[in-house]
């Protein structure tokens, strides 16, 4: 039963809380350093600009002179230098999430002692392998949205009730296509195995659980749904910051590994043991 990986990933999680939480916030951290030094870097020169000249402009004068501000050199090369910096560490964390994956199966193996170094370990032997993982499977999304959309724009020009069937039936088999590729990093991972064949092996293990693994993944997203309003709820009863905010981000630091250890406790379940083709001696 797909339900019963709810439990399994909890019992791990009790029982290596403090690797799986600090692996959740150091990923958490590297994400959102990353973003507000690129942020830094695009905005500063613009602003710096804008606030010497900003109290003696008219509106339409500011609107003006931002455009020019934005369009030149200097700016321009420190909005391109942070927008690398926000898309080098996206890339950063995308390896170290996928090598996060060890972590966890670690910790659900329940044999020896589960490290957070084996995270960094793991991105360091394989890091090419997560990276072309990792864009590979951006492209494959980006490539169904392009066709999606240019569905919808084809669709458009005919009947209206005609371009709402097609856009429910084209969300609806995005919806249905898209749960196939998300076992992949775990296969790339728990079997060592190359980008590729980890998507393949993906593929095949969704495809032979289809109906169980849709179970899964609505299950999860209906828990983390009511996990966020409950804490969401909490939090709003005031505007000021309060205990109920610091417990929903704590919340969603340790939310982040369970939902990790559900998708890898599901995975080694069904997956299919790796065929070794044995080579014949001469």
């Amino acid at each position: 039963m797909a339900l019963e990986h709810f439990g399994i990933a909890w019992k791990a999680l009790k029982k290596n809380w403090k690797p799986l939480v600090a692996g959740s916030v150091t990923l958490s951290v590297i994400l959102y350093a990353f973003l507000i030094i690129g942020l830094i870097f695009m905005i500063a020169p613009v602003a710096t600009s804008l606030v010497t000249n900003a109290d003696t402009m008219s509106d339409a004068e500011f609107t003006t002179m931002l455009t020019e501000v934005i369009f030149t050199e200097a700016n321009m090369t420190g909005i391109l230098l942070g927008v690398l910096i926000i898309l080098f560490g996206i890339a950063i964390y995308s390896i170290l999430t996928t090598a996060f994956i060890k972590v966890c199966a670690d910790a659900l193996k329940g044999k020896g002692k589960v490290k957070l170094g084996t995270m960094f370990d793991e991105a360091k032997h394989r890091w090419k392998t997560f990276l072309a993982l990792n864009l590979l499977i951006m492209l494959i999304v980006f490539t169904v949205y392009a066709v999606m959309i240019l569905l919808v724009i084809t669709l458009a020009a005919l009947n209206p009730i005609i371009m709402i069937i097609g856009i429910l039936a084209i969300v609806l088999a995005f919806l249905l296509i898209m749960p196939l590729l998300m076992f992949s990093a775990y296969s790339v991972v728990l079997d060592k195995v190359g980008a590729i064949t980890g998507i393949k092996r993906s593929i095949r293990m969704v495809r032979a659980n289809y109906v169980e693994t849709i179970i899964l993944l609505i299950a999860v997203v209906i828990f983390s749904v009511l996990i966020s309003s409950i804490t969401g709820i909490a939090s709003g009863t005031t505007e000021e910051l309060n205990f109920a905010d610091f417990l929903g981000m704590i919340i969603s630091i340790v939310l982040m590994p369970y939902i990790y250890l559900i998708y890898v406790s599901y995975y080694i379940s069904k997956r299919k043991p790796i065929r070794k083709i044995r080579r014949k001696k001469r």
